[in-house]
């Protein structure tokens, strides 16, 4: 086939016209996506496009068209969907005051971590020595929970920081449900 015939092929093909609106989750820019991937298949060489072709045309024009819909690097979505991501809503309701339910969030956030403090300072001062998984813990929530960047760090193995990690989720989660 032709580099003509096979760019024939994908405008007849009515499964990728759907597609494109189904990528596009029904919004009125799939018409500018299917006409930009038409356009980025005529500006490819013909070769490439044989080659394509060869594998699958439809897989390759239908996988084009989810990431440039999807992806915020694209091209397409800097030029077309860029600023359409903007929330519209009407002015009244971006005034709302939401004073009170922020203060209501950093009550309940600031009682969580208080709660959390007291069950590693009541676990620290169950022993004499110092409590190496109270101490493990907080490195772990320091290092954004995350046990093998702690591992590395602190040369203790992976699994030995999880299954003191776990432990202490159990007892915190335990003071919590204690707590309601």
């Amino acid at each position: 086939m032709t580099k003509e015939q096979i760019i024939n092929k994908v405008v007849n093909d009515k499964s990728i016209k759907e597609y494109c609106r189904y990528v596009c989750k029904g919004a009125d820019y799939h018409k500018d996506l299917y006409q930009y991937v038409i356009e980025y298949l005529c500006l490819m060489d013909e070769e490439k496009i044989i080659a394509i072709n060869d594998g699958s045309i439809e897989w390759y024009v239908k996988a084009t068209m989810y990431t440039n819909a999807n992806n915020r690097n694209t091209p397409f979505w800097k030029e077309y969907l860029g600023g359409r991501n903007i929330i519209k809503v009407e002015l009244s309701e971006t005034l709302k005051d939401t004073s009170k339910e922020d203060a209501a969030y950093r009550e309940w956030k600031d009682s969580l971590i208080d709660l959390i403090e007291d069950t590693l300072d009541d676990e620290a001062s169950k022993t004499d020595e110092y409590a190496w998984e109270v101490g493990l813990f907080r490195s772990w929530m320091q290092n954004g929970c995350n046990g093998s960047k702690l591992s590395k760090k602190t040369g203790i193995p992976y699994m030995t920081i999880i299954t003191q990690i776990n432990d202490m989720k159990r007892k915190i989660n335990e003071n919590i449900d204690s707590y309601d």
